[in-house]
């Protein structure tokens, strides 16, 4: 068949097929709707072919079931998800926003309130025109607000760009500006505490472009009680000083201190500081911004609780301005910022604070703000941090954003300022480097060698249990241990010869058995007291222990006073992650960071191969201080026998004020759940799902702030740390209907 007819021929099939679904009524529907946008579906779907397809049949056969989105503010996946009360399974969401849903008053993504629309323009409501049309076509462009809180006006006015490329604002602000810090609104708030901050900006041969930018970013701060200090720092480039000087002159509050000679980026800042008479300060670069409203959220924050140090997320973008990343970081995590300087931008201390550590010190040039930042840390706990990015950070080609080898000296002085703060707060440790530039790994020395006991609990599965018991004795170089192992309810002969047999083999073996009904948090709760260690590791019977020295890199923590519980690396036996720190409120309660990673994937900024505190820990291998474990009551034997129970634990810990802590240098294969399996009967479910129901309301207040070592911005329906392309203004349906109904729009249950 030559190429000619086998066109006419698929030509044919798609006006057949187009005829046979101009007769189905979803077609006629979103076809007359104008909310099917064929252009953004075919720009949006790269991987369709215009000569191949009808895009609004394909939606219909396929895209919906997909996730692809029909336009650029109607968010096919999130619907269904938000209204799946009403969504009669495999009826197409935008069909049904059409037809019932927007006069119901449902949203087609988070950021479009229909109802907040409809009061807003009753003529379209009594026209029965859809608020989703009428905002994309008109409103939009005419000043509408799609939400109490997004003033398509304003949004325009500050991203001009927009009239060209003609992107709807609220989509655009979706897909980028929320990212980028961009504000929504003109802000005009009085607040009680309305402190000046001073921000110190170092200025060296800045190309002038870039300079102009980071002063216009602080002008444009919706906050007005501000000083810009800049200190040229011995500048050789001419147009240095005639534009600090003409930018002096615009504005009082802009303040300017000439260097003869170049003193590096330390001494700069001092000089900087010098002018400042602000009770904070904060730190800007001489080409990088400030997002419009960084220092007006600094200040609410000031406004609700006390804070002495205060840091935010941050966005990097190329020297053309263009969004690169976001890195959206944990509330301050202290084992964190001892293996990377995590905080970076945009940083604001307390300038009392700043005096009584001597300002920037100069012996750590290139890694002076980390330097700072371990000083400061040592005096305070009020850590404040801001999960929203307020700072952009531009790369280029000697900033260590854009390369890291541009600053190589940076890397060994952040070592040394390390090891300075270690030794101030008297911690016997070695500072190693890491696997990558401006990452290190904190080795503390073990200050005694106390008996840790191995709690390992089974049930039959005797190649299981050997190759567990065999990894630790054989692999493990730290040898002051005890091995209790607790049969519950094992049948099989082969097991109880194997018993015999290592209990014989090795002497530190030891086994006991708990014939009792299946509770984990029982059996491991038995086990502990009959252990004599000092310290507890919690170990599942399906563990493989890889490297020597995986219980002393555990240890060096465990045995540190302010730390509960000590999780380690796990992997699956394909080499991919199994465990690197539980998250809360992920599925709606716990997950794993960075499950089913490669083994050899940094992971999110590189966390996958850093010390760090998390809210919790897997109890599949888990150290913890025997008078701890006793001091928070154990695991739960009464409401999570088998589920949950772990994380229950290491909250009770966070609870009583320690902290729990990762270490990707305790590594192990976790083969999970090959002994019990998994819940995947009716009874198990049940008991899964009262477990579930149990911990959501114990821990409520936490799942519903969100984990203090994750991030607002990041999605709780997956374990990647991909960013939350489903975006709300409201941290809770609680606080959207608060907002709502102060506003007049009434609101019924959805």
């Amino acid at each position: 068949m030559n190429v000619a007819l086998r066109q006419k021929l698929r030509h044919l099939r798609r006006k057949i097929l187009k005829l046979r679904f101009s007769l189905y009524r979803p077609y006629q529907k979103i076809l007359q709707s104008g909310l099917f946008d064929e252009e953004y579906y075919f720009r949006t779907n790269e991987d369709l072919s215009r000569d191949e397809i009808d895009p609004l049949i394909h939606y219909l056969q396929y895209g919906h079931a997909e996730g692809r989105k029909p336009n650029c503010l109607f968010e096919t996946a999130w619907y269904p998800g938000k209204y799946r009360k009403v969504l009669i399974k495999g009826t197409n969401p935008l069909y049904h926003y059409i037809c019932k849903g927007w006069k119901e008053g449902k949203n087609p993504c988070a950021l479009f309130e229909t109802r907040y629309y409809l009061q807003s323009h009753p003529e379209i409501a009594n026209k029965g025109i859809n608020p989703l049309f009428h905002y994309l076509q008109y409103g939009a462009w005419n000043g509408s607000w799609p939400n109490p809180r997004f003033d398509s006006a304003f949004y325009l006015s500050l991203s001009p760009e927009l009239f060209e490329t003609k992107e709807n604002p609220l989509a655009h602000y979706m897909r980028r500006g929320k990212w980028e810090g961009r504000s929504t609104m003109e802000r005009e708030i009085e607040f009680d505490y309305a402190p000046t901050i001073s921000l110190l900006t170092p200025v060296y041969n800045v190309p002038e472009s870039f300079l102009r930018d980071c002063v216009q970013s602080v002008l444009l701060q919706s906050y007005p009680h501000w000083e810009l200090c800049l200190a040229d720092d011995g500048s050789s480039a001419a147009h240095i000083r005639p534009v600090l000087e003409e930018l002096s002159r615009k504005d009082t509050r802009i303040k300017v201190v000439c260097l003869d000679e170049n003193k590096g980026i330390a001494g700069a800042t001092n000089a900087a500081a010098s002018l400042a008479t602000g009770e904070y300060i904060g730190f800007l670069d001489n080409d990088d911004e400030l997002t419009r409203d960084a220092l007006l959220e600094v200040v609410r924050l000031l406004n609700e609780q006390k804070a002495d140090i205060i840091y935010s997320d941050e966005c990097i973008v190329n020297s053309a301005g263009e969004l690169l990343e976001c890195h959206y970081k944990p509330d301050y995590s202290p084992d964190l910022l001892r293996t990377h300087n995590y905080i970076t931008h945009f940083l604001v201390i307390r300038r009392e604070l700043f005096q009584q550590v001597g300002g920037v010190g100069t012996e750590y040039n290139g890694a002076q703000d980390y330097d700072l930042l371990l000083k400061v840390t040592d005096k305070t706990n009020a850590i404040r941090h801001i999960p929203q990015v307020l700072y952009r950070w531009r790369t280029i080609e000697t900033s260590t954003s854009a390369n890291p080898d541009a600053k190589s000296y940076a890397h060994d002085a952040g070592k040394k300022a390390l090891q300075a703060s270690l030794q101030r707060q008297n911690v016997a440790a070695d500072v190693l480097d890491a696997n990558l530039p401006f990452y290190y790994r904190v080795r503390r020395q073990l200050t005694h060698q106390p008996l840790v006991s191995i709690i390992i609990p089974f049930h039959n599965q005797p190649q299981l249990l050997q190759q567990c018991i065999e990894s630790v004795v054989t692999v493990t170089s730290y040898d002051n241990i005890e091995i209790l192992g607790v049969s519950n309810n094992s049948d099989d002969p082969a097991v109880f010869e194997l018993m015999n047999a290592l209990s014989h083999k090795y002497e530190q073996v030891r086994f006991f058995e708990f014939n009792h009904p299946f509770n984990y948090s029982e059996i491991n709760n038995y086990a502990v007291n009959l252990s004599k260690g000092e310290h507890v590791v919690l170990m599942n019977n399906d563990i493989e222990v890889l490297n020597h020295d995986w219980l002393a890199c555990m240890l060096e923590h465990s045995q540190r006073e302010d730390v509960g519980a000590v999780g380690a690396k796990l992997y699956y036996p394909d080499d991919t992650i199994q465990h690197a720190g539980v998250i809360l409120g992920i599925g709606g309660f716990a997950g794993h960071a960075h499950r089913h990673a490669d083994r050899k994937d940094p992971g999110y900024f590189n966390r996958l191969n850093c010390i760090q505190d998390f809210s919790a820990v897997t109890a599949a291998l888990l150290m913890v201080k025997r008078r701890l474990y006793d001091h928070v009551g154990g695991l739960d034997e009464e409401h999570l026998g088998i589920a949950l129970n772990d994380v229950d634990f290491c909250l009770k810990l966070r609870e009583a004020g320690f902290l729990n802590v990762f270490t990707p240098y305790a590594e192990a294969y976790h083969h999970e759940s090959a002994s019990r399996g998994y819940e995947d009967t009716a009874a198990k479910k049940k008991r899964f799902n009262k477990e579930v129901a149990y911990f959501k309301e114990r821990w409520a207040e936490i799942l519903e702030h969100g984990d203090p070592y994750y991030n607002l911005n990041l999605c709780t329906y997956r374990e990647d740390f991909a960013r939350d392309t489903y975006v709300s203004w409201y941290t809770s349906d609680e606080e959207r209907k608060a907002i709502l109904t102060q506003l007049g729009v009434r609101i019924s249950d959805q």
